[in-house]
């Protein structure tokens, strides 16, 4: 077995329209397809088999899928992304500066006053712009532009 890459992304959401609004307006991810999970193999997989779900996925340039599934029940989880098991998604950009304005413009808060060049001699992340954002149900966002 070899590993060949990493799709779909998927994200649990409590309001599938929330989340389109900051994935699909603020960051401009196009949608692929939407519907609705009824039981059957996505019920088999995921081992509810009463499962009923609202889906979109959205289509990402590189060809990979970004799931949002509408399923939530209860808490949401922490979203410190220093906890152990925490995760976050990391898009990459041409342009941070770019998306820095849109997303702050669309009302969406950051972690940092704007993107943060990474100083790193040597190091692959050197010279870099990020900075962190969360989407509705506080899933930290990462956007990120390569030199």
């Amino acid at each position: 077995m070899t590993v060949l890459g990493l799709d779909p992304v998927s994200v649990t959401c409590a309001e599938l329209d929330a989340s389109l609004t900051f994935y699909r307006d603020a960051l401009g991810i196009p949608v692929h397809e939407r519907g609705e999970l009824h039981g059957g193999s996505a019920g088999a997989i995921v081992g509810v088999p009463d499962l009923r779900a609202r889906f979109a996925d959205l289509a990402l340039p590189d060809g990979r899928i970004l799931e949002l599934i509408e399923a939530a029940a209860g808490e949401p989880q922490h979203p410190d992304v220093l906890r152990p098991g925490a995760a976050h998604l990391a898009f990459r950009v041409d342009d941070a500066a770019a998306a820095f304005t849109r997303l702050r413009a669309a009302g969406w808060s950051t972690a940092s006053p704007g993107p943060v060049t990474i100083d790193d001699p040597g190091g692959s992340w050197h010279a870099s712009r990020a900075f962190y954002t969360r989407d509705p149900d506080g899933v930290t966002v990462e956007i990120l532009q390569r030199p």
